[in-house]
């Protein structure tokens, strides 16, 4: 990842490993999410590894189902001048 770039993929990751703890602390299985949100098992998998993106109204919908605020589930984003700041720091 360059300093001056946006990593989806990594953004996407990052976001499914948050739906996956906070589905796990909830003692959910995936296919209790799934049913609560009404998506196939796949769906949720997809999200939860980063294979695929979520749509806002899908996020939103998948926050609900955990009872938690939809910030909850988003990584932050760093401006360039933060990731430049933040790779200096390494």
């Amino acid at each position: 990842m360059t300093t001056d770039t946006f990593d989806a993929g990594a953004y996407r990751l990052a976001f499914g490993a948050a739906i996956e703890a906070r589905r796990r602390s909830c003692g959910l299985t995936r296919a209790d999410l799934a049913a609560k949100v009404g998506w196939t098992l796949l769906q949720i998998r997809d999200r939860e590894t980063g294979r695929s993106s979520v749509r806002v109204e899908d996020a939103a919908a998948i926050a609900a189902a955990l009872n938690i605020p939809l910030a909850y589930l988003l990584p932050p984003v760093l401006t360039p001048l933060e990731r430049v700041a933040q790779r200096a720091g390494d």
